[in-house]
């Protein structure tokens, strides 16, 4: 599946295609065709709706970001008028010289990217905003808005540069789309913008563990049970809960060893520096896994049920998470949690060769710590439960709101309460560990950073609901899967149906 960063990239690559142009001696041929200034007005239109939901804070409400919002709001105005000067494209496919075709790459892929963004906060009816992502909090940031609204600029004025060599009537749109170019403010940092690991929010299809996969497959893996997770239903059965609280202790506590050879392996390069955060990584995961293996230990108490809810989706996403965690640190490529299993590490060289290939790893570690997270953050369910049982065995009427709850449902919203903030306090930590280990500007960073920023935002999970209420469509979900395919493959010119002639 594309990220937002793979799609900014694609039209990356086309605008600047697009912008090659200009040193060509046929540009104003080009510049000048009909199809050319159709695809003009196209890239504009979808500059202007990037725009409007930037000022707009796509419908949430206003975080401290006021000065990102008016910058966006120049800039809509400039595109707005830009746009009343080109008029409204048509829905034909494109028909002129190689710079249509470019420019309609441009901003198909520009306008994927706009749906991707918006799929994180779902509208009603009446045009407000009922369960947004747990992305939506990264995704307004203002800082992430800033960022995007300062490339949004260098698209329009690429824009601008090729309507001026458009005709005289098109080329007074040149002006306000260098205007608009001035409006987005420069961005801070060198580092990735967390918003461009962001992919179109859907529930995931699950991979299920087979013995003997590739470290990449493992890795894919993690990261789609993770996901999974944070869709998770907290409606869980008693032994549902249970069996959450161990494979949460168990994948942290692998996740503890893993951090920790890792930090081994950077002792022997002399990379001291990198080992030292590793080390603390491994402290607070083993810790969190600590704190997870007593609730499973206070449900067992309080239910004495088997724990192997094997039918609960969240339970088998766990599951497969923890089986697949092991896979990466244990020497049993078929390995599986128990006292079968072996506790016998791969080599440190083998599980860190470098440190790119270290922040890959601590990135699965992120995410598996992520996913408990998200389990602790359901507990208002689980204490529910908790209290529905107490009272039931007392005789008592289920809690009404009224009555305060009991103690032992009280103690396991304090022990919830306490994982979660550790948990996302690790989260933090090993985060700021990967963005260490990884270039500036890598898919693996911007993932890293996007966790962190969810870690600082309020609890929330995308619930099952909120996902079917999408209703995305399958069209742009195709589209999405395409541009992915494209993105990795060499740079070719813009492929155009065979049934379709270019105008001389």
């Amino acid at each position: 599946m594309a990220t937002f960063g793979e799609l900014l990239s694609a039209a990356d690559g086309h605008l600047a295609q697009a912008a090659s142009t200009l040193n060509r001696p046929d540009i104003d041929v080009q510049a000048q065709h009909p199809g050319t200034i159709i695809e003009l007005a196209r890239l504009t239109a979808v500059l202007a709706r990037y725009g409007d939901n930037i000022a707009d804070g796509f419908g949430l409400q206003p975080n401290g970001d006021e000065a990102v919002r008016e910058a966006a709001r120049r800039f809509s105005r400039n595109i707005h008028q830009a746009r009343n000067v080109l008029g409204t494209p048509g829905r034909a496919d494109p028909s002129g010289p190689d710079l249509a075709w470019t420019l309609r790459a441009a901003s198909d892929t520009l306008g994927c990217g706009l749906d991707l963004l918006n799929s994180h906060f779902t509208r009603t009816s009446g045009g407000g905003l009922h369960s947004p992502s747990a992305n939506a909090m990264t995704i307004t940031a203002g800082d992430v808005l800033g960022s995007l609204l300062h490339k949004l600029g260098r698209y329009a004025e690429a824009a601008g540069h090729l309507t001026r060599r458009s005709t005289p009537e098109a080329a007074k749109a040149a002006d306000p789309l260098i205007r608009a170019a001035d409006s987005g403010p420069t961005p801070a940092s060198g580092r990735a913008s967390p918003v461009e690991a962001v992919t179109l929010r859907r529930a995931m299809e699950r991979i299920p563990p087979v013995p003997g996969e590739s470290t990449a497959r493992l890795l894919e893996g993690i990261s789609t049970s993770a996901q999974r997770l944070r869709n998770m239903d907290p409606q869980g059965s008693i032994a549902t809960w249970r069996y959450l609280a161990t494979a949460a202790a168990i994948a942290c506590q692998i996740g503890s060893r893993i951090t920790s050879v890792m930090a081994y392996r950077f002792r022997e390069t002399g990379e001291e520096e990198l080992a030292a955060p590793l080390l603390e990584a491994a402290r607070r995961t083993r810790l969190i896994g600590m704190r997870w293996q007593t609730l499973a230990q206070n449900w067992r108490s309080l239910t004495g049920m088997p724990s192997n809810p094997a039918t609960v989706p969240a339970a088998v996403d766990a599951s497969d998470l923890l089986i697949r965690l092991g896979r990466l640190i244990y020497a049993d490529p078929a390995w599986t949690p128990g006292p079968r299993g072996t506790t016998q590490v791969v080599p440190p060289e083998q599980l860190a060769p470098d440190a790119g290939h270290a922040a890959r790893i601590g990135l699965a570690v992120l995410n598996s710590i992520e996913a408990c997270n998200v389990m602790a953050a359901a507990h208002n369910a689980a204490v529910n439960d908790v209290a529905r049982i107490t009272l039931t065995r007392r005789g008592l009427a289920a809690p009404d709101g009224r009555r305060r709850p009991p103690a032992v449902a009280r103690q396991f919203l304090t022990r919830y309460e306490g994982v979660l903030q550790h948990g996302k306090e690790a989260v933090i930590h090993l985060g700021n560990t990967v963005l260490e280990l990884t270039p500036k500007g890598s898919e693996t960073a911007a993932e890293a950073a996007l966790i962190i920023r969810r870690a600082n935002a309020p609890n929330s999970h995308e619930s099952p609901a909120a996902l079917a209420a999408q209703s995305f469509p399958s069209l742009t979900t195709q589209a999405l899967h395409t541009l992915a395919q494209q993105a990795a493959s060499p740079s070719s010119p813009v492929a155009r149906p065979k049934s379709n002639s270019r105008a001389r």
